[in-house]
């Protein structure tokens, strides 16, 4: 995230305290309340009265909840071409949801730890059994496989200049480089240095 957030054209927010699985749960019921409204005949009436629902409105208005869930107002907007927000809580389905429904046209780095046993030391994993964690990868790297334009795996041990440079390049940032990778939570939970600077030319990034 503070990767990103040192492009001029990026803008990640940080975790939502998962609003954005409530959110997801919204648009479930929702979803299935278009589809009974449409395929069963006489629903809709008496207590379930209800007009046709626009689908296409109703996805604009979770795409606006979520650009003022994260604060995209108070960032210079206008100057930001790629927002996002940094999310730990989902799940496979949910990621599904997310890419084939809500944000259709979003991109995703899928962030993984390769080394689980290391990974179930960790104070929030240590709950979690090796096992579990294997498997949680693995469902987040079939999903990516059979998503590939739309996803960019990162795995915690390829956290260097050449990976993130690449992410640069695939959610379209060009014309500057990283130098350095910051580290955040080293042996703790705490923020790197402020002012480091990681980018060069950053005033030539240019999203294309």
């Amino acid at each position: 995230m503070n990767m990103l957030n040192a492009v001029p054209q990026i803008f990640i927010a940080g975790e939502n305290n998962g609003v954005m699985e409530s959110l997801l749960d919204a648009y479930r019921k929702q979803y299935r309340l278009r589809r009974r409204l449409h395929f069963e005949p006489g629903f809709g009436v008496g207590a379930w009265y209800h007009p046709t629902i626009n689908k296409k409105n109703e996805m604009c208005d979770i795409q606006q909840f979520t650009k003022d869930l994260i604060g995209l107002s108070q960032v210079n907007p206008t100057k930001r071409k790629i927002i996002g927000f940094k999310e730990i809580r989902f799940t496979v389905q949910q990621l599904n949801d997310m890419s084939e429904h809500v944000f259709p046209c979003a991109k995703f780095i899928v962030n993984i730890r390769s080394d689980t046993v290391a990974q179930h030391k960790s104070l929030f994993q240590s709950r979690k059994s090796i096992q579990q964690l294997s498997e949680r990868n693995n469902q987040f790297l079939d999903w990516a496989e059979k998503h590939q334009k739309q996803s960019f795996v990162l795995p915690l041990e390829d956290f260097d200049v050449t990976h993130f440079n690449s992410i640069l390049r695939w959610v379209g940032i060009e014309g500057c480089n990283y130098t350095k990778v910051v580290h955040a939570n080293d042996h703790g939970y705490n923020f790197p240095p402020k002012n480091t600077t990681i980018l060069n030319n950053e005033s030539s990034c240019q999203f294309l």
